[in-house]
């Protein structure tokens, strides 16, 4: 699916200009972006897709590494927890009780 839906888009859209900016704004890959055979400044549909497939990459990557991150994270988290009672010491000049729980 990662090669059909794409070349799809590109088969289909092939002669479309997908955006239209000024060339100064593209200026070094003004060239390249506008492959097959548009004006300068327009971005064709073979480098839209490359550039959006890329994105996406990125963006899988990242959430992937911060689920990792927080996956790490809960278990040392849960590795300073420990079963059992913890008791909660109150300060001696309020005239509470320390407090246990379970």
């Amino acid at each position: 699916m990662q090669v059909l839906g794409p070349g799809l888009v590109v088969v289909s859209w092939w002669n479309e200009e997908v955006v239209q900016l000024s060339p100064s704004v593209l200026w070094p890959l003004a060239r390249p972006l506008a492959f097959p055979a548009h004006k300068l400044g327009v971005i064709g549909v073979l480098p839209w897709v490359f550039i959006c497939q890329q994105c996406v990459d990125r963006v899988v990557d990242l959430c992937s590494s911060a689920a990792q991150a927080a996956d790490q994270l809960k278990a040392s988290w849960n590795s300073f927890s420990t079963p059992g009672k913890v008791q909660v010491d109150v300060k001696p000049d309020s005239g509470a009780a320390p407090v246990t729980h379970e």
